[in-house]
C-alpha cells in the first residue's frame, strides 16, 4: 500500500473526537472476553494508543481484574520486548514518543499468550498494515510459518473503518489470528 494511502488512513482515525474514541475504547473492552484465547491466556500484551489508534486500555483493566498479567511493548533495538505493567507502573517516553514502563520485568514475545497489535489497516484474512517500521513483524517473525493454533495469538485492534479490502502481504508480514473492533470480533484462525 502506498505511503499516501497509509497517511490517509492514519489521518482518518486521528480525526475521531475524544468522546467517540472513549466510547469505542469501552466497547472494544467488552468484546475482548469473547476471543477464543481469552479464557486460557495468563499473559496478555497490549499497546499504548497514539495518533488515534484504538485504545485497548479497558482490555488491560479487564485482564488484570481476572488475574492476568499485562505487558506493553518496549523498543529494544529493532525488536520489541514487553514490560509488565499495572496501575502503579511508572512511564517514560521512548524515542518515538510512546510511553514505556520504567523499572519493570521485561519478557520476550514467546512468553506471551495473547497480543493485541495496533494497525493502520487490516483485511478480513488477517493481513495487517502497520506503521511501516516492522517492529511487530520482526518481533513475531517466528510465528509466520507456525502451524495454528500458534503458541501466541495475535489480534489486530482497529476501528471498524480500518478494515479494508485485500492487503497483499509481503513475505515478512506476520498474519493476525483475529481482528477486534468496537463492534465485532473476526476470528481468522481459531485454537
Amino acid at each position: 500500500m502506498a505511503d499516501d494511502a497509509r497517511r490517509e488512513l492514519r489521518e482518518r482515525r486521528a480525526s475521531l473526537g475524544a468522546t467517540e474514541q472513549q466510547d469505542r475504547s469501552r466497547r472494544v473492552g467488552s468484546l475482548a472476553a469473547t476471543l477464543p484465547w481469552w479464557s486460557t491466556a495468563r499473559t496478555i500484551a497490549l499497546y499504548r494508543a497514539t495518533g488515534g489508534e484504538l485504545d485497548v486500555g479497558p482490555i488491560g483493566d479487564l485482564a488484570r481484574a481476572e488475574g492476568v498479567t499485562t505487558y506493553v511493548p518496549v523498543v529494544d533495538g529493532d525488536h520489541l520486548r514487553f514490560g509488565r505493567f499495572d496501575s502503579s507502573t511508572g512511564w517514560s517516553a521512548n524515542r518515538f514518543g510512546i510511553l514505556e514502563p520504567v523499572g519493570t520485568e521485561l519478557v520476550g514475545a514467546s512468553d506471551l499468550d495473547l497480543v493485541f497489535v495496533p494497525a493502520v489497516a487490516v483485511d478480513g484474512r488477517g493481513n495487517r498494515l502497520g506503521m511501516g517500521a516492522g517492529f511487530y513483524d520482526r518481533t513475531f517473525a517466528a510465528l509466520i510459518d507456525t502451524i495454528r493454533p500458534r503458541p501466541t495469538a495475535l489480534v489486530a485492534a482497529v476501528h471498524d473503518e480500518q478494515i479494508i479490502g485485500d492487503i497483499e502481504p509481503q513475505r515478512w508480514d506476520v498474519p493476525m489470528d483475529a481482528i477486534i473492533t468496537p463492534t465485532k470480533v473476526i476470528v481468522v484462525s481459531a485454537p
